[in-house]
């Protein structure tokens, strides 16, 4: 449906025959006003049609204060009377025109579905609630709802799980890895592109929120990681140098960093600071460490520690034992890879 406007300020004069209208005080410019009616009002009272608005080139740009008429004017002279205009089927200026039909563009692509990466600039400002969007990079359908995009489906992932993001490694289309930075909860992302080495998957905002860009497609979602837990118990004292056997691990897990979430204690308290190393495959990663008449340890762990399938994971204890400090109890917290 066409918009409407009337234009009423000043006065217009014109004489019969021509084909200009002149204004004073008049603001005929800024809108498009091919097509308008031109009505004048003189002091009789009786309204007379002046006639209709030409185009002109460059299109929509009229002066102020005149406008061109498709025909001449064939009524009596007007001079300094009260007008109206009353704008046609032409809407406003062009650069109006072309806002119009971009909102409607993105209505209809937004309320139509969208394919493509998030990452893509949507104004979400215009996407009524319930709308679809379908990111063909994840496969993921998602909804916008009362100011929020939210994960509706995933369809048919097909996905490699690669664990936690490292620079070091090359990712591949579809290569799935998670990410978290400055302490945030790790995120799920998806590679774009083959060959995507040392591209860090983005996570920035405040509360810190996954990311989409060139390069990885942030899931969506927080990824919950699936807890695995390594228990070694010791009823009496600790036997010095004694090897304490955990566990072979059975799927990629990874020890975050001073093994975050991880517990020590003690039933006696140790006399003297008293130091356990943890074992992987036989080598040292980090420590357990019981301070002399503490009864909870406290854990060391360089950085995150990737643990593979068939890895060997043991407690190796001080030596020489201490002597006082049993029924020692230790729970290693990892969370399994995607």
């Amino acid at each position: 449906m066409a918009e409407r406007f009337v234009e009423s300020a000043g006065t217009i004069s014109i004489g019969t025959g021509d084909d200009i209208v002149i204004g004073i005080g008049t603001a005929f410019s800024g809108r498009d006003r091919a097509a308008a009616r031109l009505i004048a009002y003189p002091a009789s009272g009786v309204p007379v049609i002046v006639g209709t608005v030409a185009e002109v080139d460059p299109r929509g740009i009229y002066d102020d204060l005149s406008l061109p008429l498709l025909h001449p004017y064939r009524g009596p002279p007007l001079t300094a009377v009260a007008y109206e205009l009353v704008d046609g089927p032409a809407i406003a200026s062009g650069a109006t025109q072309a806002a119009i039909y971009a909102r409607f563009a993105a209505f209809l692509e937004q309320n139509m579905g969208l394919s493509g990466n998030l990452a893509d600039a949507i104004d979400y400002s215009l996407v009524p609630n319930n709308t679809l969007f379908v990111d063909s990079a994840t496969r993921t359908i998602y909804q916008w709802r009362n100011g929020v995009l939210e994960p509706v489906y995933y369809a048919g992932l097909q996905f490699t799980p690669r664990g936690a993001w490292s620079g070091l490694a090359t990712y591949a289309v579809g290569d799935l890895v998670s990410h978290s930075a400055g302490g945030s909860e790790p995120y799920a992302f998806v590679s774009n592109i083959n060959g995507n080495l040392n591209n860090e998957p983005p996570i920035s905002g405040s509360p810190l929120i996954g990311q989409s860009d060139a390069n990885w497609t942030a899931l969506g979602l927080v990824q919950t990681p699936s807890i695995i837990a390594v228990s070694f118990s010791i009823s009496g004292r600790p036997g010095s140098d004694e090897l304490v056997e955990g566990i072979i691990a059975v799927d990629p897990f990874t020890f975050r960093a001073d093994f975050s979430g991880s517990q020590a204690s003690a039933r006696i308290a140790a006399t003297a600071d008293t130091v356990f190393d943890i074992l992987v495959n036989g080598a040292a990663i980090g420590t357990v460490t019981f301070s002399a008449g503490a009864v909870v340890g406290t854990f060391s762990l360089a950085s995150d520690h990737a643990i593979e399938a068939g890895d060997s994971i043991d407690l190796q204890c001080p030596m020489p034992g201490d002597a006082t400090l049993s029924g020692v109890k230790i729970n290693l917290r990892g969370t399994l890879n995607l």
